[in-house]
């Protein structure tokens, strides 16, 4: 049987190593891609494919005779500055017959926008951080961004223009993992501890159980339409709970809830796009998860 041919970003990650082993554990043929020739994810994934900047006024162009030119299957977007771009091309795409597992448009312009999702937190009933458009708090992000790319904290006035300030929250910092189906409800939603980061990417993880935290997620799901994987993240202190975003994307982290459940991989292509019947795995809920570096040499 022919493999599915699926396109993926920013193999130059340190965290795309998991990816790519989870999709060819999948039977699937990954082509991958990022703007420098020589990484781990090259070396590791069945072609790679250099690729312009997200800049570059060519990139669309660029991207879709690579995407025609290899027969690709599947677009798996991870990287935050193209997901709109991504987003807008489903549906031309799509009569290409290439998919892309992402959340529809309207999902990802709120989403990748911190001061619409903190906004669509509220219309949802999700408690959230106070959040302004103005210098009122001492915690500023970039309206869009990754990571804690941007993020500072300072009681200066500083001009505001892409910029929102937040309320600062005290606890245990945590990703929510989620797997969506083609309908929009939830198949896997795992809570996990965010231990240790670097560069804004769990290093150090733990899953963990929080029922509320699941019926909130399951809540914002009735007001916004997710497909595919997204993680949200928020502080848990004393037991009480506040979302501060949401990616709609998969994610490096993602790597315990794989483990902690089945290749969420295989579980899409052979059931939930062919509309099988889906029996969920048991979460192993404790299962902990250290990352560490390892070389690739070429």
């Amino acid at each position: 049987m022919k493999k599915k041919k699926i396109f993926i970003e920013s193999t130059g990650s340190l965290v795309s190593a998991s990816l790519i082993s989870q999709l060819q554990k999948s039977s699937l043929y990954v082509v991958s891609s990022d703007i420098t020739e020589w990484n781990a994810g090259a070396s590791l994934s069945d072609k790679h494919i250099k690729i312009p900047s997200y800049k570059d006024p060519n990139l669309w162009k660029t991207l879709i005779r690579i995407l025609k030119r290899n027969k690709i299957d599947w677009v798996i977007p991870s990287f935050d500055e193209t997901l709109r771009g991504w987003s807008n091309k489903i549906t031309f795409l799509k009569k290409q017959k290439i998919n892309v597992l992402l959340s529809p448009r309207t999902t990802i312009n709120i989403f990748t926008d911190k001061w619409l999702t903190y906004k669509a937190f509220l219309k949802a009933g999700l408690p959230t951080p106070a959040t302004s458009l103005q210098k009122k708090y001492d915690l500023v992000k970039p309206r869009r961004g990754r990571g804690s790319k941007g993020v500072l904290i300072t009681r200066k006035k500083i001009k505001m223009k892409g910029l929102i300030s937040q309320e600062q929250l005290n606890g245990k910092e945590f990703t929510v993992d989620c797997l969506f189906n083609l309908d929009g409800n939830a198949i896997y939603i795992i809570p996990r501890t965010r231990d240790k980061t670097v560069d804004g990417k769990s290093v150090n993880s733990k899953i963990f159980r929080n029922k509320k935290i699941e019926n909130y997620v399951v809540k914002l799901s009735k007001f916004y339409d997710f497909v595919g994987p997204i993680n949200i993240q928020g502080f848990i202190h004393r037991d009480k709970i506040k979302f501060t975003e949401l990616n709609p994307r998969i994610a490096g982290g993602m790597a315990l809830s794989w483990t902690g459940t089945e290749n969420w991989f295989k579980l899409w292509f052979n059931k939930v796009i062919n509309k099988k019947r889906i029996k969920v795995k048991k979460i192993k809920y404790g299962l902990t998860m250290n990352r560490y570096y390892s070389e690739i040499y070429y």
